[in-house]
């Protein structure tokens, strides 16, 4: 037997995407630890924090429920608070200790059972690996095959057609694109040449996980705002040459935040701040003007979201006929 238990440590806020970047990291030890640890059966463990009523707390988000019913279902992980873990220790006939320190691992083994325990430092952004593994999981659990999840990427009519979509977020949170509307028509008319196709404006307000998942699954360049709607960007990886544009408000750049999730995802990333001044002249310095400044709406120019749209396309074009001939 072999316990790959990694720690779940929530200081302060359970803010999703921050509880993700535990999650994204958890699932890429535990499918290390699966690969390359073929002398034991693996038995991939969540250890929550001592709050009560933790798992609750997780499971009312949909993303974070949606997400752990993948790793239960596809991966088998237990969700395991310290007391189970010395109880099934006990049982498997060997001890366990923890410590405080972070991005630790500690291995303890008898001629039956090995632990591992690991607790990630995502100080610098996300951690993943594995992310074609992780679309597959996501079929299977939604009873998808792989053959219909990809069959419109290998017809005549759509290959080397990329699907354009804008993910926007409601005013009333926030970073909203105040003219998504106006972008999606600009769009439309200067890419009706038949190089791309544009969806319809998207919400994610009332979308199930699942729904979060198709959407992304069937976009290949993506627009959005920088926020929490974007930490299902892997679920794109069920493609190649896929694209994410993210915008900023004035006053508030991040790109290394979910920059950081869409690289190691595979997904192409580029974003674009919503001043004319560098954005180190006008970043907020406060926590105060921090809060202002990410909740202000924002108003891109229709000229240069096509401009940036249309250079993507170029690159998309050029990835898609490289990996189709390779």
């Amino acid at each position: 037997e072999h316990l790959a238990v990694c720690r779940l440590r929530v200081q302060g806020s359970m803010h999703f995407p921050h509880v993700m970047q535990h999650l994204y990291a958890c699932f890429s030890f535990w499918m290390e630890t699966i690969v390359t640890n073929s002398r034991y059966r693996r038995i991939p463990v969540l250890l929550l924090p001592s709050s009560p009523g933790m798992l609750a707390k997780l499971k009312s988000n949909e993303f974070l429920k949606g997400f752990l019913e993948i790793m239960e279902s596809q991966l088998g992980i237990k969700i395991w608070d310290r007391q189970r873990i010395e109880k099934e220790m006990v049982q498997l006939g060997s001890k366990s200790s923890s410590d405080n320190s972070t991005n630790h691992t500690s291995y303890l083994k008898d001629k039956n059972t090995s632990y591992t325990e690991q607790e990630f430092d995502i100080s610098g952004g996300y951690i993943l690996s594995h992310v074609e593994d992780l679309n597959q999981f996501a079929r299977r659990h939604f009873h998808q095959t792989i053959e219909a999840n990809y069959s419109q990427y290998n017809t005549t009519e759509i290959r080397g057609i990329p699907r354009i979509g804008i993910l926007n977020r409601r005013q009333s949170v926030g970073r909203s694109i105040s003219n998504a509307e106006q972008l999606i028509m600009s769009l439309s008319t200067a890419l009706s040449n038949g190089s791309s196709s544009v969806s319809p404006l998207q919400y994610f307000e009332q979308k199930n996980f699942q729904e979060q998942v198709e959407f992304f699954g069937d976009i290949d360049i993506l627009i959005s705002p920088h926020g929490a709607q974007l930490t299902g960007i892997p679920f794109m990886g069920n493609k190649p040459c896929t694209q994410l544009l993210e915008l900023f408000p004035v006053g508030y750049e991040l790109p290394n935040f979910f920059g950081s999730l869409a690289r190691n995802s595979g997904i192409g990333y580029s974003y674009l701040y919503m001043s004319n001044n560098p954005a180190e002249d006008e970043q907020a310095k406060s926590l105060q003007e921090r809060i202002r400044a990410r909740a202000q709406n924002l108003c891109p120019r229709p000229e240069l979201i096509v401009d940036t749209v249309q250079d993507l396309i170029l690159d998309w074009q050029q990835c898609w006929n490289t990996d189709v001939n390779s």
